[in-house]
């Protein structure tokens, strides 16, 4: 009977004060008559965090409770009596300031205060392409969070230009040289995603785009906390799919994508090619993640797409810009002062169509309107401009 009482006691100790809570983090502390204590959590918008909070000491077991957010604003408070659990999603990036604050006069509180924090929110640092690289391999990073982004909508990627505020690094690897057969890597926020290999008659070829997309969607995976997976259609099953064609040729053979990560679950697709980008862009600004590039691409995805007006356009101009883009593309990565160049010449362009963020673009009128007034500027600022200065210089 005595142990069944100890045991007893224990269980309802468990329930008062959250043992058995499985949060990562937990922290114990007293907060003192009439004063109070604050704990600051830093989080990035998009992230979420549930916590839950015990409290002990005095006749009501009670602490009154406020969130500040890094607004200023608060959630206007509101007391505790022994146990309260809850969460939210950060609309905001900052620190989120915990406030107990003790009502009692004379006694003294215990508060466990325990939470876990759901990542949602990824920066991404993504290294200068090499020359030999592919003019699509670009796209991959875009191709391959779109498919995280489209599984696990919360999720969200963004390019940064350093390294100290990534929170995931690639790096290109030309070849790995037949280590343990491996064409991707992960480890904790380090990527490395092979571009070819010699393993076709001895002679280095690069991998087709789909190829490199399915390895980088593959360690992003591991990078956001997926653990390999024993189905075989998986995207995190540990080898590639052989009939996805490396080089487009006959030499094709299971490959190894390597690394651990603490176990999720799997998402059994492997994303396919989006539709084509703006190669040129890609090129200037690094990434499809780069907010210019993103801002062309929404441009098009949530406005001229919509309507049956700006899909004809975007046939047209596709037709035309595809037969140059690629070769320009090329070129910009191999020469540095043309890449600058041609930044310099589009910027006016990109700037200009930031304006229809700002206004409704929901019908074939609309889309016609705008479409035909920004033509009409960038034609007075690419080729009205410099006539009128000609002409000037000229007299």
């Amino acid at each position: 009977m005595k142990f069944f009482a100890i045991l007893f006691g224990l269980l309802l100790l468990g329930s008062i004060y959250g043992i058995h809570e499985s949060f990562a983090e937990s922290e114990l502390f007293t907060v003192a008559a009439r004063d109070y204590e604050r704990k600051y959590i830093s989080l990035i918008a998009g992230d979420e965090i549930e916590y839950v909070v015990n409290v002990s000491g005095g006749k009501n077991n009670d602490i009154e409770f406020t969130i500040y957010y890094p607004n200023g604003h608060d959630d206007g408070g509101g007391m505790i009596y022994d146990k309260f659990s809850d969460g939210f999603t950060a609309q905001n990036s900052g620190t989120y300031v915990f406030e107990f604050d003790s009502p009692s006069l004379l006694t003294n509180k215990s508060v466990k205060f325990s939470y876990e924090i759901t990542k949602n929110t990824y920066y991404v640092y993504v290294s200068d392409l090499p020359n030999y690289a592919g003019n699509y391999a670009g796209n991959v990073i875009y191709d391959a969070t779109e498919f995280w982004k489209e599984n696990l909508p919360k999720k969200n990627f963004y390019i940064t230009e350093t390294k100290n505020d990534a929170d995931i690094i690639i790096n290109w690897v030309r070849d790995f040289g037949g280590f343990n057969d491996h064409i991707g890597y992960s480890y904790i926020r380090l990527i490395e995603v092979g571009l070819g290999d010699s393993n076709c008659y001895d002679t280095w070829k690069e991998y087709d785009s789909n190829y490199i997309t399915t390895i980088m969607a593959h360690e992003i995976g591991h990078a956001i906390g997926f653990e390999h997976s024993d189905n075989p259609k998986a995207l995190m099953y540990p080898t590639i799919n052989p009939d996805l064609k490396r080089y487009g040729s006959p030499c094709v053979s299971p490959q190894s994508l390597e690394r651990t990560v603490e176990s999720i679950q799997s998402i059994s697709q492997i994303p396919s090619k989006s539709a084509g980008g703006c190669l040129i862009a890609t090129a200037i600004y690094g990434s499809e993640l780069a907010p210019q590039v993103q801002q062309l691409r929404e441009l098009r995805d949530n406005s001229l797409l919509q309507t049956e007006s700006g899909t004809n356009f975007m046939e047209m101009f596709n037709n035309v810009y595809y037969t140059f883009s690629p070769t320009i593309a090329d070129y910009q990565r191999e020469h540095p002062f043309f890449k600058e160049a041609v930044k310099i010449a589009i910027t006016p362009m990109i700037t200009s169509l930031s304006i229809l963020n700002y206004v409704e673009m929901d019908s074939e009128e609309s889309v016609l309107g705008y479409g035909i007034s920004l033509i009409l500027l960038n034609g007075m600022m690419y080729v009205g401009i410099p006539i009128l200065a000609i002409m000037r210089f000229r007299k």
